[in-house]
């Protein structure tokens, strides 16, 4: 038998939004409880939580240039982080030209 949770959210991020809505049913005498983000859990939960935001955004272009499109935004994106992490030892040139060769030529 599996342990009894109470209704709710679970790992949930707060985004602005949550947060509005979190005042308004606090407003109606509901508490809530909020922990802070695990750091051995964050890239994951946060790389997830980009995904969910990023894929229907990609998915919405439309046209006959849709992919390269798609292209030039993951690549900024990717531009983005190697800029905010110093020395990335993940994200190099070659990532983003392999994922420039596999999509154009599909």
């Amino acid at each position: 038998m599996t342990p009894h949770r109470p209704p709710g959210l679970y790992e949930e991020l707060v985004t602005r939004r949550l947060e509005a809505a979190l005042d308004e049913i606090r407003g109606e005498g509901w508490r809530d409880e909020i922990e802070s983000l695990d750091p051995a859990e964050a890239p994951g939960v946060l790389a997830r939580f980009v995904h969910h935001l990023v894929e229907p955004l990609l998915g919405s272009l439309a046209g006959k240039n849709r992919t390269t499109r798609q292209l030039e935004i993951v690549n900024s994106l990717i531009t983005h982080l190697k800029s905010a992490v110093d020395n990335s030892p993940v994200i190099d040139d070659e990532e983003v030209y392999i994922l420039r060769f596999r999509l154009d030529s599909r």
